[in-house]
Parts: C-alpha cells; sequence; structure tokens
C-alpha cells in the first residue's frame, strides 16, 4: 500500500467527527514501513458514549476494507481503538504487572483470546503505543509526549524491578526492554519492543538516554564513575 497516502485518507475521513481527540500512529508504518494494516488509535480527554465508539469502530473496519487492508483485532477494537484519560491515569496509577514480594513482574503474553481481550493486555499495549516512535496525526501533542515522559518511568521502573538491577548501564538497561531475563522471551510474546527495524534499534536507545538525563534531574538515578546508572531505592519500590 502507499502508506502516506493510505494515512492521508484515514486521517481526513475522521477528523471532522473525532478532532476533539488526539489521532495517534504507531508501528512500522510510522517508519515508511509499507504494512498491510493502520496501526492507530485516539486518546480521548472525556469518556466515550458506546455509539460513539461502534461508529468509529465501524469506520475504520471499513476503511480497512475498501482499502484492501487487513484487519488486526487480535487484541479487538474495543481494547485498543480509543484511550480515555480516565483509562491512561488508571495504567498509570496501577500498571498491568503485578506487585509480588517487593517486585515487579512482568508475566508472559498469552495468545488466548481472553488474555487479549484483557484490561491487562490493553494496558500493555498502552505502554508500548506511548515509549515506541509514534506520530500524532492531529490532537494536543504536547499531552501526548507527556504521557509518553510517563510510561517510559513506569516502563523503567518496571524493567528494573523485576530484573532486581539497582545499577545498570544503558545498553544492559536496553537489553532488559528486549528480552525478559528469565524466560528469554522476546518481542509481542515480552513488552513489545522488536529488533526487526535499525530504525526502532536507534529511536529506543534515544528514548532511554532521554529519560535517563530526565530522572538524573529528578535526582532518581546517579551515573557512577564506570558509567553505570545508581537507581533510588524508594523509586524503585510500588
Amino acid at each position: 500500500m502507499d502508506s502516506l497516502n493510505i494515512i492521508e485518507k484515514y486521517k481526513n475521513m475522521v477528523i471532522n467527527e473525532f478532532k476533539d481527540m488526539s489521532l495517534i500512529l504507531y508501528g512500522s508504518t510510522v517508519y515508511g514501513v509499507e504494512t498491510s494494516d493502520l496501526d492507530i488509535c485516539f486518546f480521548s480527554n472525556k469518556e466515550i458514549s458506546n455509539d460513539r465508539l461502534e461508529k468509529l469502530k465501524y469506520l475504520t473496519r471499513l476503511f480497512h476494507i475498501k482499502n484492501n487492508l487487513a484487519i488486526d483485532e487480535e487484541v479487538p477494537y474495543d481494547n485498543k481503538l480509543i484511550y480515555t484519560k480516565n483509562m491512561i491515569m488508571q495504567t498509570f496509577k496501577e500498571p498491568p504487572f503485578p506487585y509480588v514480594e517487593n517486585k515487579y513482574v512482568i508475566n508472559p503474553i498469552s495468545k488466548t483470546k481472553e488474555y487479549l481481550s484483557s484490561l491487562e493486555m490493553s494496558k500493555r499495549l498502552l505502554l508500548n503505543i506511548l515509549t515506541v516512535r509514534h506520530n500524532v496525526l492531529f490532537g494536543n501533542a504536547d499531552q501526548i509526549k507527556k504521557y509518553s515522559d510517563e510510561a517510559w518511568e513506569i516502563i523503567i521502573k518496571i524493567v528494573l524491578s523485576y530484573s532486581e538491577k539497582k545499577e545498570v548501564s544503558i545498553s544492559e538497561l536496553i537489553n532488559y526492554l528486549y528480552e525478559d531475563p528469565y524466560t528469554h522471551a522476546k518481542g509481542e510474546l515480552y513488552l513489545g519492543y522488536k529488533t526487526n527495524l535499525k530504525e526502532k534499534m536507534y529511536y529506543l536507545e534515544n528514548c532511554v538516554n532521554e529519560n535517563i538525563r530526565r530522572l538524573e534531574e529528578k535526582n532518581i538515578v546517579t551515573k557512577t564513575l564506570k558509567k553505570k546508572y545508581v537507581f533510588n531505592e524508594s523509586w524503585l519500590k510500588k
């Protein structure tokens, strides 16, 4: 498909009726890679009526059909097409990772219909969308950036707590994002970060560096002489 043309067509189709929300494009299409479907979602500052959600789901499915695109509802649209502010705040307050015996636990992804339709999966996808490269096609880009910063702090805290590391190098931290240190699960079966494009890897590395600098400014992390980073123990706790 002609990615840029398809994205513009979808944006133009929904912008008038849904311009009170922010439209986010994520996935490989952001890098100019031609894919079989559009990875898009909407962020809304207010709750959405069932009728409005159903209309957006219908328009999105119809758009995919008319443009010969695959409809990827492995995670159903009910769980990923619209994220309200309340849902985003709930995810930040109660991340989709259980806290057991003084550490966060990253459960394996289960490819069952029940799990992929669960609130936990919806929250995990939200954190991934906010921390991978994404484009704001219309809406409040500044607000999305704030959400992204918050999501990065949560993800960094989760992987360090899970791996039981208080001191890491940048490369070690990045490895914990890509691969479960215990089961060695990767990609969609872990946190969703993939190494299939160099551009994705560069973006993730830049994000980690940027967010470590922010955490340094907040006195949450300190750089050692060995070029490792020590994290505040109280910050790593729930």
